[in-house]
């Protein structure tokens, strides 16, 4: 003012007039922040309310929570309104305490600034004292989504259903219109044919009682020859029993009168088998002691083999022959299997047959011959004919006795029924051929006959396993093994004394000599089990 007078008061003037324009841009800057400031607000009210629309709309879903929300909605907008009325206020008071410029900038953008730091704030405030965090109002906002597309899921599985429905009605209506139709029209057909055996079948029966009465009184006076007739006899095994049978079924109401109707038959047939299966036994025991004695009886079977020693020198391996020496099973426990080797030895039925097979557990022999090739023909017609033509070939049954298992150096007879081939047990096979152990045949509760045992010649059996096998082919042998003789002993068993059949038979009724022309002939070969 010294220096400038009016200059300086000039200045003066113009600097309160710039700071005066400053102050109006400030002020319409700081409008125009408000007005951002209540749109922002306003927008952030409006996502409150479409947040806690949606809350509600879940809250019905999931089973009406609306007071919460709403509640939460009301915090939300107080804490909101609060802010804004903070920063109004610290406008207001920025107003009416100018500085200069730079401070004055300085001050507002800072103040600007905590302000909306404390918008925040204040909006963190009320998320955090709300009632439903974000986290929920995610979870409920996935859970709404869920919801729709399990609906849209059901919906479609409705319409396929309905799809569904509709084929299935389809079908229906062609099952009734066509093949239920046709169902009915054979069951008509069908009760007009029952309806005409029906018929027939009281015709007959009519004819039936007819003729038996006519023959009954014609029989009763005297008529055709004199022969008499019993009048009410129906023949067994006619045509009247089978009338009885036929009675009785139509008397059954329930499935336990057919099964006891069943079980009834089965018994009796049982029965009638029993009995035959006993007369046999006794048959073939009287047959066996007639033809060689009461025994106990003794057979051999002489065998001619390959001798295989240690020696590696190759070369042809010389033949020679040893005796197996078979003692018979009591003919008190296997008469049937007894009696049928015995018969098969006496006819030398098994001269030239062959053992063919050298197992771990048997060594088995039949009506079989090695070829040349080291092959071997299985039931050579040449050597089963004979067994064949004799009806000597195969048991009646599985006969068996727990008496008379399959223990080590016995012999039975293979096969379902068993015969011809027989087999020497190795081992003890009285599991895996007694009863039950022959599980791949169709009645495996049944067991192989065993018949004899082993008591001599035992150490060829030593001798036969050096005889080399094709186990691939079911322990084959690869040389030959044939039985070249047989023969029944004579055997007492008190004086350990036996005589070879043949040499010097016994001159009683069922057994021939040579040299009497007066013994009697052997029962025919056909009475033989």
């Amino acid at each position: 003012a010294n220096g400038g007078g009016p200059a300086g008061g000039g200045g003066g003037g113009k600097s309160f007039a710039n700071r005066a324009a400053n102050r109006d841009v400030r002020d319409k800057q700081r409008s125009t922040n408000g007005k951002g400031n209540h749109k922002g607000s306003s927008s952030s009210s409006s996502a409150g309310v479409v947040m806690i629309s949606i809350a509600c709309i879940l809250s019905l879903v999931m089973g009406g929570l609306t007071f919460g929300y709403r509640k939460a909605a009301h915090r939300i907008e107080h804490e909101v309104t609060m802010v804004q009325g903070r920063a109004n206020r610290m406008m207001l008071n920025n107003r009416f305490h100018p500085r200069d410029n730079e401070e004055v900038d300085d001050d507002e953008v800072l103040t600007a600034k905590e302000a909306a730091a404390a918008a925040r704030e204040a909006q963190d405030a009320a998320a955090k004292s709300s009632s439903v965090p974000p986290r929920e109002l995610k979870e409920l906002r996935k859970k709404m989504s869920d919801l729709q597309a399990s609906s849209g899921s059901e919906r479609a599985a409705r319409e396929r259903i309905e799809g569904e429905l509709k084929g299935l009605g389809y079908q229906r209506t062609k099952l009734e219109d066509d093949e239920l139709r046709h169902y009915a029209d054979q069951i008509d057909a069908m009760r007009v044919a029952v309806t005409k055996e029906t018929d027939k079948t009281g015709e007959y029966k009519d004819k039936f009682k007819a003729l038996h009465d006519d023959e009954s009184r014609a029989g009763a006076k005297g008529e055709d020859g004199g022969k008499g007739g019993i009048p009410g006899v129906i023949v067994p095994g006619g045509p009247g029993h089978m009338l009885n049978q036929h009675r009785e079924l139509e008397r059954m109401e329930d499935i336990e009168d057919y099964e006891d109707y069943v079980q009834r038959r089965e018994d009796k047939l049982w029965d009638k088998i029993d009995l035959l299966v006993e007369k046999m036994g006794r048959e073939s025991r009287r047959e066996a002691e007639e033809w060689f004695g009461l025994g106990p009886h003794r057979v051999e079977l002489e065998i001619e083999y390959p001798q295989i020693t240690d020696d590696p020198t190759p070369g042809p391996h010389p033949r020679v022959r040893g005796v197996f020496t078979l003692e018979m099973a009591p003919l008190s426990l296997m008469p049937i299997a007894t009696n049928l080797f015995l018969q098969q030895v006496h006819h030398k039925l098994w001269n030239g047959c062959a053992f063919v097979i050298n197992a771990m557990h048997i060594l088995q022999a039949g009506p079989h011959r090695h070829t040349e090739d080291g092959k071997y023909d299985a039931n050579l017609d040449e050597l089963l004919s004979h067994f064949k033509k004799t009806r000597l070939d195969k048991m009646p049954y599985q006969e068996y006795h727990e008496d008379y298992p399959h223990a080590k150096y016995t012999v039975g007879f293979a096969g379902r029924p068993g015969g011809p081939d027989f087999y020497i047990n190795k081992i003890d096979n009285s599991a895996n051929h007694g009863p039950g152990g022959q599980t791949h045949h169709d009645l495996h509760e049944e067991a192989d006959p065993c018949f004899a045992r082993l008591v001599g010649g035992v150490e060829l059996l030593d001798a036969l396993n050096r005889i080399p096998i094709d186990y691939d082919r079911g322990s084959i042998l690869l040389q030959s093994v044939e039985i070249v003789d047989s023969r029944v002993i004579m055997w007492n068993k008190d004086e350990e004394v036996g005589e070879k059949e043949g040499e010097r038979p016994r001159e009683e009724e069922g057994h021939v000599d040579e040299n009497n022309e007066h013994a009697v002939e052997p029962p025919a070969i056909e009475n033989a089990v």
